[in-house]
């Protein structure tokens, strides 16, 4: 690497490996060549190259790394709890460790009192066949299982087909905007699953570009995240993150009742946010109006009628990508 290319890094992570013995193993592999006492050396890259060292040792140490990595956590039963994983990502309420075939989430024990919702709202599945079940069950964290730390976090580890990506992760590969085809079926699947929601009479509080993964060979996706928002329809809404805050219909501000507008709005809004500039101005007009009478059937129905006016009947269109081009695995 040139002395410019190593300067312009910020994260360890480009420049090391998770590993400790692998880290010291390039750490000393550079300082060979860019230490100032060498006949080549650079005082200033040799500084940055240490300093990125030392964070990466903490980064590793703390489990924090952002890339392919393995870490090793403590269970409150004195078991330690390994975490293999292909991407680390902060939320609100602690990391979340994107796997090859899983998702764990590690809460902090400041927000202990939410995890009773993902819980509850589990409990709450129900299926009318096993028609639907098998339909239904795609979209949903199915097993997943809760541990508790040593430090008084919480785990909670939700099996992933191998094929699902973080929907946040397909759109910055994407540079920011999706085609309006992809858009249009990623919001098929979502809509589909607020009509599940509505019909268990459960708000979701968080369908988000972080909480839904898709698959984009199969068109399909999972809401993984967010479940500890989650609450009976017309209960009492306790705490939300702040983007489903900022997106509350004024109504539900004020008597701050879990409605279905709510889930509806959110789709609505992750839809907006894949869509590019170039989009056709009605469906960022259908994106942007709100109509909390509508029910979940309605809205989805009203969805694609609109779309079929102005693009005409259904065509597969494949979104080329994969976890190799967005994790590099």
């Amino acid at each position: 690497m040139r002395a410019e290319d190593i300067l312009s890094v910020t994260k360890p992570e480009v420049l090391f490996h998770s590993d400790f013995n692998d880290a010291k193993r390039k750490y000393h592999d550079l300082a060979k060549h860019w230490h100032p006492d060498r006949p080549n050396g650079d005082s200033k890259v040799f500084a940055h190259i240490s300093a990125l060292y030392d964070k990466a040792l903490n980064l590793i140490e703390k489990g924090l790394w952002d890339g392919k990595a393995i870490v090793t956590l403590n269970l409150k039963s004195g078991v330690g709890y390994e975490v293999s994983y292909i991407a680390r990502k902060d939320f609100e309420l602690g990391q979340c460790y994107i796997g090859t075939n899983h998702v764990t989430y590690r809460i902090g024990k400041d927000h202990l009192d939410l995890i009773c919702n993902v819980t509850s709202a589990f409990k709450a599945y129900t299926f009318k066949s096993d028609k639907i079940r098998k339909e239904v069950t795609r979209y949903l964290p199915m097993e997943a299982k809760t541990y508790t730390l040593d430090s008084g976090e919480v785990l909670l580890a939700v099996p992933k087909p191998q094929e699902m990506l973080r929907l946040r992760d397909v759109l910055n590969h994407f540079s920011g905007s999706l085609d309006v085809r992809h858009v249009a079926w990623i919001l098929n699947t979502l809509f589909n699953l607020t009509c599940y929601l509505s019909h268990t009479k459960l708000v979701h509080n968080d369908i988000s570009l972080d909480t839904y993964f898709i698959d984009p060979k199969q068109h399909s996706g999972a809401l993984l995240g967010g479940w500890w928002y989650t609450c009976p329809l017309g209960s009492q809404i306790k705490k939300l993150p702040k983007r489903t805050f900022d997106l509350l219909p004024w109504r539900v501000r004020t008597d701050k009742k879990a409605v279905a507008a709510i889930d509806l709005e959110l789709v609505r809004a992750v839809g907006r946010e894949m869509l590019p500039a170039s989009a056709d101005a009605a469906v960022s007009s259908w994106l942007k109006d709100v109509n909390l009478k509508a029910t979940a059937v309605e809205t989805y129905r009203s969805w694609g009628d609109m779309l079929k006016k102005v693009y005409g009947p259904r065509n597969f269109i494949a979104l080329k990508v994969s976890s190799k081009d967005i994790y590099n695995t």
